[in-house]
């Protein structure tokens, strides 16, 4: 599968994001809030939105391993902004939680990874204009990825982990897989196993 195939499939699939958003909200309340996000469509100043890293962390999990790397760069770089991206409102709530105290003091501020869509991944770089995007774990999208290696943005792949499903699904997009691959700058595993 090439990336225009992919982003082609991904607009196809647009109503069925937005059912998922719904149906998701029957339990979660949050998922009816700040669509906006997750179409990369911003309302605020975009001159005050500017950062020096992203840190993308799906949810809960990758937001406590993300949370003492953006401490340890705020400690030894106080004046770093940056930025921290979820896909979900219990790893947004976290957010708030761990880095209540940078939030207010506006070195860290959070928002929802839009949708893979190769308009919206350009426009949330063109928001953010990052030099650096972490990647927590293995949350690879391909127009992302590609959006972020055509802007120069460095990718780093933090405390990566590979499953054997994972591996499974990423050699049915062989083709796919590979240019991602290839447009990381760097990958941090965590373990050999997972190297």
């Amino acid at each position: 599968m090439n990336r225009f195939l992919y982003s082609t499939l991904f607009y196809l699939m647009t109503p069925l994001l937005i059912l998922r958003l719904l149906w998701r909200s029957l339990r979660s309340p949050a998922y009816l809030k700040r669509w906006s996000e997750r179409f990369a469509l911003y309302s605020s100043n975009p001159a005050s939105d500017k950062v020096d890293i992203v840190f993308h962390a799906v949810s809960v999990g990758e937001v406590h391993a993300a949370v003492p790397l953006i401490n340890l760069l705020l400690d030894k770089q106080p004046s770093l902004r940056v930025l921290v991206s979820t896909s979900t409102p219990t790893g947004s709530s976290r957010v708030t939680d761990l880095l209540l105290t940078d939030l207010r003091q506006h070195k860290v501020s959070h928002v929802y990874l839009p949708y893979d869509y190769p308009g919206a991944t350009k426009r949330f770089l063109l928001r953010f204009d990052p030099g650096l995007l972490v990647i927590m774990e293995t949350e690879l999208w391909p127009n992302l990825l590609h959006a972020c290696a055509t802007k120069g943005v460095k990718l780093l792949l933090a405390n990566a982990r590979l499953s054997e499903k994972s591996l499974n699904n990423y050699r049915k997009i062989n083709r796919l897989a590979e240019t991602m691959l290839n447009q990381l700058n760097r990958v941090t595993a965590q373990s050999l196993q997972d190297s």
